[in-house]
């Protein structure tokens, strides 16, 4: 691997700046997992709002376990493409498969799927959840527009408002309103039902 330089000026000033050398498997030997606690907070939030999902699919989750907390008596499974992310989280306990999710093909159908940030379409996750289970998104890589468009496969319920307390579930229009209105690079969770 090669080490980026670069020449930068700021305030009128030159300076050269060194990037060191990155090196994945390094860092992922050396890693722990993570757990945000705002996402810890919406899967809870929708634990009660929806119920406890038996089984819980979260693909693309490089290093990220916040589900493991969220739902201690469900089934989580965790894939990614990253053969050094998934080892990370499996020597942490973690139920983690290495693979790509469009060729993934559970026996047993998830009863929610989490896309957070996934870098996949929609369609290429949503054959791993059951007619009838739900989808937590945000539109990071246009996960929400998606399925907002194909309303005949993916019922809206709202988005989870997370920013005061207590969190609740914003109805469908004003979801809608705000969605269009922001960045997408702004973590709005939406929950969709798959209907077939």
């Amino acid at each position: 691997m090669e080490e980026l330089t670069g020449r930068f000026r700021e305030d009128d000033k030159e300076f050269d700046i060194d990037f060191p050398e990155f090196d994945p498997k390094r860092f992922y030997q050396s890693a722990e997992p993570s757990y945000s606690e705002d996402l810890i907070e919406i899967y809870q939030f929708f634990q009660s709002e929806f119920g406890l999902p038996r089984r819980v699919f979260y693909p693309c989750c490089d290093r990220d376990a916040s589900p493991t907390r969220a739902f201690p008596k469900s089934e989580v499974i965790q894939l990614d493409i990253s053969e050094d992310a998934v080892d990370l989280l499996k020597r942490h306990g973690i139920e983690a498969l290495s693979g790509d999710v469009r060729k993934y093909r559970p026996e047993e159908k998830f009863d929610l799927l989490i896309l957070l940030n996934p870098c996949i379409k929609t369609r290429n996750a949503t054959h791993t959840i059951k007619r009838g289970g739900h989808i937590i998104a945000n539109d990071y890589h246009g996960n929400t527009t998606q399925m907002l468009r194909n309303p005949f496969k993916y019922k809206f319920h709202g988005t989870i408002h997370h920013g005061k307390k207590p969190m609740k579930m914003l109805d469908t229009k004003y979801s809608k309103r705000l969605l269009n209105e922001t960045n997408p690079f702004f973590n709005l969770y939406s929950v969709f039902t798959k209907r077939f």
